[in-house]
């Protein structure tokens, strides 16, 4: 392990108990470390999680943070769902207690070679496409982080010292980390989000670029060249910089898009990767995707013939521009992990008919005006819902048609379907976070799901082509 030395008896404090803070809780456990997990809230659900952590001798405390189980710790771990400013936090922040994070708790248990995706959009899609071809080449590889239920703490512990771990990092993950250093490391984009989390842009955009601020020249840095802030904020990197565009060749090592054909350049040489008609996931933001993932795979040892077979059997994950059904002529596509205006705009941009859009959820802060010209070319109705309903149709509505509806998924499908007609596309790309009406994304894609169904066939599942 990396740095953190014999855990036993050392009283540590876990700070939130969600997928993470259990997976950091049992690992810490597992190291024979005294442990405590705490949490504001007090749901069936977490009290079910305490109980089961109970036998393994981690404490609970729910339903608040006591101040003296914090003065105690000698290390606190945060949950990435946890703001960094919380007072319980802040009071014991500067003494000689060490507070990191659960992205940072995973890097120190193992002595794995990381591989860290991170950006406003494209990363879970990245991080996916690169497992893909590292598994293609037989390595002995991981995938998780910031991915849906799949932190890294209680899995790196078996590793091998030649494993690798393909991570997804988030901005939350990287406000606490100390050490974290991937090996090879990449940022698909910066545009706007979180801004409901950080006081303005360019402390989230400071957030992001932490994920290359303890890399040497023996690391590599991939970034998207035709991100022109990117380029400018990732000057001061020590690594080694590669570069992906679709935009334009260059001289430097990366991915480009050339005629058509996704080419990989290292050290001068150029070799075709794969045909951009060949790649099964929709959008030029996939094509960026695709060759990030490349440019990292190779820069990790991993051959063309890998990456371009690894690239023909890739699929994208569920609530992702999946199109899971098409009735009475009418293309229905689940994008609930579309949580921010860069993400919808990208969303839009991969479908050439006309589209009834779905927006609204729990308000982050974005931009809903950055999407009109896009939007004005090809959306035909806008139906807004959830707490951010009300701002999509005044940020909207003077340009498209936004039909407001403050009811159930079950009513904003039915308001969609008296839109629509055959050649259409009902598109669920909410552009906000799903909490004011849903557990979460999966919860909202799957209800999207099931109301298309009960509406439209009154069978549920006989058009799901994704079963």
């Amino acid at each position: 392990m990396r740095l953190l030395g014999d855990l036993s008896g050392k009283k540590v404090v876990v700070v939130g108990l969600g997928a993470s803070g259990k997976a950091a809780a049992r690992a810490l456990a597992g190291l024979s470390a005294s442990v405590t997990v705490v949490d504001h809230a007090k749901s069936d659900s977490l009290l079910e999680i305490a109980r089961l952590l109970e036998p393994l001798g981690i404490k609970c405390h729910l339903g608040g943070i006591p101040a003296d189980v914090m003065r105690g710790a000698e290390m606190i771990v945060m949950s990435p769902g946890v703001p960094t400013d919380l007072p319980e936090v802040v009071a014991v922040r500067g003494s000689s207690v060490s507070v990191i994070g659960e992205m940072e708790l995973s890097y120190l248990l193992c002595d794995c070679e990381f591989l860290a995706v991170t950006g406003t959009k494209g990363k879970s899609t990245t991080t996916r496409l690169l497992y893909a071809m590292l598994s293609e080449a037989k390595e002995e590889v991981i995938i998780g982080g910031n991915l849906p239920g799949m932190p890294l703490c209680d899995r790196v512990l078996d590793l091998s010292p030649d494993a690798k771990v393909v991570a997804e990092v988030s901005s939350f993950q990287l406000e606490t980390i100390e050490h974290f250093k991937p090996h090879i490391a990449c940022i698909t984009n910066l545009d706007v989000d979180h801004l409901d989390r950080y006081d303005d842009l360019s402390e989230y955009h400071e957030a992001k670029l932490r994920i290359f601020e303890n890399q040497t020249e023996e690391d590599f840095l991939v970034i998207n060249g035709d991100d022109r802030r990117l380029r400018e904020l990732a000057r001061g990197a020590r690594s080694k910089q590669m570069i992906f565009s679709a935009n334009r060749v260059s001289n430097l090592d990366g991915a480009f898009l050339e005629s058509g054909i996704i080419v990989l350049r290292r050290n001068g040489e150029v070799k075709p990767l794969i045909s951009r008609v060949d790649v099964r996931i929709p959008g030029l933001h996939n094509i960026e995707n695709v060759m990030a993932a490349g440019v990292m795979a190779a820069a990790a040892g991993v051959s063309c013939s890998a990456i371009g077979k690894a690239l023909r059997n890739f699929r994208l994950a569920p609530h992702t521009l999946e199109v899971f059904t098409e009735i009475d002529g009418i293309t229905f596509v689940d994008d609930s992990h579309a949580t921010n205006s860069l993400s919808v705009r990208r969303a839009l941009e991969a479908f050439h008919k006309p589209i009834i859009i779905i927006m609204g959820g729990k308000d982050k802060g974005c931009d809903f005006r950055e999407l009109l010209p896009v939007a004005k070319k090809r959306v035909k109705a806008v139906i807004a819902m959830g707490e951010a309903g009300p701002r999509v149709r005044t940020e909207l509505g003077d340009d498209l048609l936004v039909v407001l509806n403050k009811g159930e998924i079950t009513d904003v499908v039915a308001e969609a379907k008296s839109l629509a007609e055959a050649g259409d596309v009902i598109l669920l790309s909410p552009g906000c976070s799903s909490f004011d009406m849903f557990a979460d994304f999966r919860d909202r894609g799957k209800s999207f799901k099931r109301a298309v169904f009960n509406i439209f066939s009154g069978e549920d599942g006989r058009h799901d082509k994704s079963q």
